[in-house]
């Protein structure tokens, strides 16, 4: 990527993060309240951490869109699709594959066996009401997965009284989404549901395909969601909550001229029950039991054999006491979770794994010092233990400055896929597989006046024993190292009708074998928005610079960088309804973004597209 763009973010990014007038510091109320980056509500602004929150109002923004598509506009995050909706997409966390990110919903993870990529593509976003995004290894907090990080979606409560929502939208590529929600909440009852039908033409996955995959590949995505709460006394809360995701996304085959019509029929459904509890005036106790299905049935042929079936369920339970300590907070967690694949031909012996876990966690301030120390220890049926640690202070130099140094280490245990699972001629199970390993060490520093916010956050991560596909053994192994490093550096901020975020992002992933950049990774990213509000107008643009990559490790296939320009905007018709409308790659910019593992075709990406729609609330 031309280094011109990177230094005119720079520029901006610090023209706007230091304005010329002074203004106090935002009022504590002010602040984000986030959970993500230690398991207990704190304020955005006293962590110790590099988070980031997306808002409800920004995922409206979205349109038509998906959480992927989002979250490749946030600092730290590269996204790659490899096609249309619904196909399979690749979160890259500061360098991190997909699979060593965590992903949660309400506290529950959905991390599982699948290797397509990301458990985010079927997401629907209607319930949901906020993102929290927590970059770096959180093993001692979030065990198993959290070597890139932590993306937990928080969904939407009802508030009090009788409400409800409805949602009708249009847009390129003949999509058509329909969302409607009822809610009512009073002091002791709450409820909330939800259902969201989403469908799309899409395009062909392949670029210059033939046959049936030169078609285009669509995406129908039916989705539910329940939120139920029970409040018998103030300091008692009970929830039920449960999203679920059915239905069918089309592909083509790497061949570019298959004829069959390629597609995964998927159910995704994630149910938890949870108690909240004050048991004492220190001692806040939260209890959570989680079932969570991940179904995904390939069709590659009209034979038996082109039928491939991906059956898991994870059970969990958790149990999480909050305490107060003369000094600071104490965290004791104790969670046990089991995966089972379904006993299908890839699964002919053992298809289970159990982990289990204990947490110990300490945060505290005093006199402008803040540190958090956190140790967990895991217990996996397969391989033993894996012990993770995190240690992380913080000091606020004067009323608009404050710096951190954080340390911590993270695992990620082999999935049940690469564990026990047999494909004659090109898959052999290899029980003896280890745990990949993490140790991370960041530093950064943050300014902050009035509602203006600069940060910076350098890291340097090693990965160590990372699971790869062996062709001479036909076997997953641990086989790879990598090196992660880089640096963040964002602002954001408002004044009067205008609001802001910008970001530049240098990351330098490399395979310590070899000393080679890893594939899909640009060294350099650059993300900025503007949103401009009057009445009843807000409108606002989004650009995205992506830096030059290589679709594989070790610096081979070469794909040029890219930019995009989005627009977007809406109009509140009344208090109760409002238009809503989106541009994507307003230049209608013909880019790459993956290719196929060969180099011979180029994924497809979309061109100039719209979408609007009309929110009525009641």
């Amino acid at each position: 990527m031309p280094t011109h763009p990177l230094r005119i973010a720079i520029a901006v990014a610090f023209s706007i993060a230091f304005p010329a007038t002074s203004a106090a510091a935002p009022s504590e109320d002010e602040a984000a309240i986030v959970v993500t980056a230690t398991r207990q509500a704190q304020r955005i602004n006293e962590l110790l951490a590099d988070v980031s929150v997306i808002e409800r109002e920004t995922l409206e923004r979205l349109g038509s869109g998906t959480v992927a598509e989002l979250l490749a506009r946030q600092p730290g995050v590269q996204v790659n699709r490899l096609g249309g909706p619904g196909t399979q997409t690749e979160v890259v966390l500061r360098g991190a594959r997909s699979e060593q990110t965590k992903v949660l919903i309400d506290g529950v993870s959905v991390n599982s066996m699948d290797l397509r990529g990301s458990p985010l593509r079927y997401l629907a976003l209607d319930d949901v009401e906020r993102i929290e995004i927590l970059r770096g290894p959180a093993g001692a907090v979030h065990g198993s997965d959290a070597i890139g990080g932590v993306i937990q979606i928080i969904t939407r409560r009802p508030a009090q009284g009788v409400s409800g929502e409805a949602f009708a939208g249009t847009g390129s590529y003949g999509t058509d989404k329909f969302s409607g929600a009822a809610a009512f909440a009073d002091e002791r009852w709450s409820i909330r549901v939800s259902a969201a039908d989403h469908r799309s033409d899409g395009f062909s996955t392949v670029r210059n395909a033939t046959n049936r995959d030169a078609d285009a590949d669509g995406l129908h995505n039916r989705s539910t969601g329940l939120n139920l709460g029970f409040r018998p006394a103030p300091d008692h809360e009970f929830l039920i909550s449960g999203q679920t995701n059915r239905g069918q996304s089309q592909s083509d085959g790497t061949t570019g001229a298959g004829t069959f019509d390629n597609r995964i029929v998927f159910r995704n459904e994630v149910w938890s029950l949870t108690a909240r509890n004050t048991l004492t005036e220190n001692w806040k106790s939260t209890f959570r039991w989680a079932h969570v299905v991940d179904e995904q049935n390939s069709y590659t042929s009209a034979a038996a054999t082109g039928f491939s079936p991906l059956r898991s369920t994870n059970r969990s339970l958790s149990w999480q006491s909050d305490l107060r300590l003369p000094l600071g907070q104490g965290l004791l967690v104790a969670e046990t979770q089991e995966q089972h694949a379904a006993p299908v031909s890839r699964f002919p012996t053992q298809n289970f794994a159990r982990l289990s876990a204990l947490q110990l966690g300490w945060s505290a301030a005093h006199s402008g010092h803040r540190w958090q120390l956190g140790a967990r220890r895991d217990q996996h049926s397969q391989f033993g233990g894996a012990g993770t640690g995190t240690a992380s202070y913080g000091y606020q130099i004067n009323k608009v400055w404050r710096a951190h140094i954080a340390a911590a280490t993270a695992f990620r245990a082999p999935t049940l896929y690469q564990l026990y699972a047999n494909i004659a001629g090109s898959l052999v199970a290899n029980p003896a597989l280890q745990p990949e390993t993490a140790r991370n060490l960041e530093i950064g520093v943050a300014r902050e006046v009035g509602l203006h916010t600069l940060s910076w956050v350098a890291y340097n991560n090693r990965v160590r024993d990372m699971i790869d596909y062996d062709a001479g053994t036909t076997s997953y192994r641990n086989i790879s190292r990598a090196r992660l490093r880089g640096w963040t550096l964002s602002a954001q901020g408002s004044s009067g009708a205008w609001s802001y975020s910008a970001s530049l992002d240098y990351l330098n992933a490399v395979d310590e074998a070899s000393g080679l950049r890893l594939g899909r990774r640009a060294k350099q990213a650059a993300n900025a928005t503007l949103d401009w509000q009057n009445g009843p107008w807000t409108l606002g643009g989004e650009v995205q610079l992506v830096g030059r990559r290589f679709n594989r490790d070790n610096e081979t296939q070469p794909m040029g960088g890219y930019g995009l320009l989005n627009l977007s905007g809406k109009w509140a018709m009344n208090r109760q309804t409002r238009i809503e409308f989106r541009v994507d790659n307003l230049f209608d910019r013909d880019y790459v973004n993956t290719m196929t593992s060969n180099g011979r075709f180029i994924y497809a990406v979309p061109g100039t597209s719209f979408s609007l729609g009309m929110r009525h609330n009641f």
